[in-house]
Order: structure tokens, then C-alpha cells, then sequence
């Protein structure tokens, strides 16, 4: 790759990891998002490197929530490159931070990452990863990250349990890009031809993505992702809590007076739903109602 490529990739790269911080609440300066390629030259100089670029930015409701940015000029992080940057985080007592990189990590920085979680969140994204804005893309709708109180304030409303809400995998693009972590809930606003506005609601969950991996050991996490994009919504929930039901289901007995009744789970929009006369309205999108 020339120059030039090199220097258009990294513009490209670097403007998505802005939008991505101003996406999740950090504060982005407006004259940095509109910046152009010539404009960023001017900048960072005809030849920068990528170690040029790092960046550190904070929330805009909160001062001592930071975040740091970095591009390491190694192609291949590494363990002692991770470690760099977990001592310059711990130097500037900051603990969340952003590692672009260009090829996929050493399994060492892998578990470097993992060994360091408990202090550290670190997140790893290739540049081509970057090179687009998934958020921007027509086919993604609205997502919005609710807040703690939004969040009890919707199991209350809808009196449903965690478990009840659907699910999102901790490595959805869009996750990952909005750096949802675990238990958080999203709020998805989408169009429909007939409600005008559909509203949905999703809780990521990692463990979605290691029930498949225990169902095939010999594959990568990355594969078994690959391979979750085209299975129906129904099989994934069916192999996170446990696999396949074996036979027919059994017909209700004649003169069963149970209260709860019975219930039948449909997809719609490419979301879970709960469908029984005995199921009231407000808990029809929950994964797992009552039986």
C-alpha cells in the first residue's frame, strides 16, 4: 500500500473512532468531525505515525470519566505493547481505553487483556472495523444505551425480569461500537410500515455467544459469530438455554385448569415474541415469558 493509501485509510479510521467517542457520550469537538483529509494533514504532518494520532477524550456529563485512544505503530499488538499502555493508564489514572490496530492480537494479548480486565477495560477494534460508520448505515436503526434508572424504570413498567428481555451478543458490530458491556440495555427505535414507530428492547449478553462455543469446541469464537448472523433468532435463544426440544410438544390435557396457559414464541422484525391469550400486551416482546 503508498503512501497516500496508507494516509486516506487512517483519516478514514481516525474520523470513525471520533464519531464512535461522540456517539458514546465523550466530548468531540464539531471542527474535529468536519475536519478534512487536507486539514488533517496540516495537522499530524505528510508523514506521521499511527502513534501520532492517539487521543484522549472525556464524557461530557462527567470530567473524571476519561478515555484513552491508542494506535500503535506495531501491526500486530502484542504483550508488551499492551502492557505500555496499561502503565500509561495507570500513570494518568485513567480506566478505559480504545487499542486500533491492524491485524488481529496475539492469542498472549489476548489473555493479557483478560488478565487485565479487573483493573482495565480495553477494547480492541481492527482499522477495518473503522473504515466505516455502522451507525450511519440505512439499515441500522436507532440504538440508545439506557441509563441504570432507565433501565429499572422499564423491568418495572413492563414488570419482566433481566432474562426475560432479549438478547444482544456482546460482539454485535453495533454493540461493539457503542461499547455496551454486559447487563446494559439497548433501546432500538425502528420504522414499520404498519405501527409507524416499533420500539424494542435488547440486554447484552456474552453468554449467548459461549453457549455456542461449548456446542462447538473445535470452532473460533470468530466463526461461531459468523455462523450466529445466519441462524434464525428462535435457534440461537434455543442453544443458549440448552439446545434442541427432542419430539412433538404434548398437547394440553383435556380439563387442565392451569392460570398461566399455554404460549407460542414467533419472530417478528428479527425479534423474539411471546404469543398467548394469557400473555398480557405489555410482556409480548420478553424471550422467555412465563409457560
Amino acid at each position: 500500500m503508498s503512501s497516500s493509501e496508507e494516509t486516506a485509510k487512517l483519516f478514514r479510521v481516525w474520523k470513525t473512532a471520533l464519531e464512535m467517542l461522540r456517539d458514546r457520550g465523550f466530548l468531540v469537538l464539531d471542527s474535529e468531525i468536519k475536519m478534512s483529509r487536507l486539514e488533517f494533514l496540516d495537522k499530524f504532518g505528510e508523514n506521521f505515525k499511527r502513534e501520532d494520532l492517539d487521543m484522549l477524550k472525556t464524557k461530557e456529563d462527567d470530567p473524571n470519566d476519561r478515555i484513552f485512544v491508542f494506535f500503535p505503530n506495531e501491526p500486530k499488538l502484542n504483550v508488551s505493547v499492551t502492557r505500555r499502555y496499561a502503565e500509561r493508564m495507570r500513570s494518568e489514572k485513567i480506566f478505559r481505553g480504545i487499542i486500533v490496530v491492524q491485524e488481529v492480537p496475539t492469542p498472549h494479548a489476548k489473555h493479557a487483556i483478560e488478565d487485565l480486565s479487573q483493573k482495565y477495560y480495553l477494547e480492541v477494534f481492527l482499522d477495518a472495523e473503522l473504515l466505516v460508520n455502522v451507525n450511519n448505515h440505512m439499515l441500522v436503526p436507532k440504538h440508545e444505551v439506557l441509563s441504570n434508572e432507565e433501565k429499572k424504570e422499564l423491568l418495572k413498567r413492563y414488570t419482566v425480569k433481566e432474562t426475560q428481555l432479549p438478547k444482544m451478543m456482546s460482539n454485535d458490530p453495533i454493540a461493539k461500537y457503542l461499547g455496551i458491556r454486559r447487563g446494559q440495555v439497548v433501546k432500538i427505535t425502528r420504522k414499520s410500515e404498519t405501527a409507524g414507530i416499533y420500539i424494542t428492547y435488547r440486554i447484552s449478553d456474552p453468554m449467548l455467544l459461549r453457549a455456542v462455543v461449548r456446542r462447538m469446541p473445535e470452532q473460533s469464537p470468530e466463526i461461531c459469530a459468523t455462523l450466529l448472523r445466519w441462524l434464525p433468532q428462535r435457534q440461537q435463544a434455543r442453544w443458549a438455554s440448552g439446545g434442541f426440544p427432542r419430539g412433538r410438544p404434548r398437547p394440553t390435557k383435556p380439563g387442565f385448569a392451569g392460570g398461566e396457559g399455554k404460549s407460542e414464541w414467533w419472530v417478528v422484525d428479527g425479534e423474539m415474541h411471546e404469543i398467548g391469550d394469557h400473555v398480557p400486551h405489555r410482556e409480548r416482546f420478553a424471550m422467555r415469558g412465563r409457560r
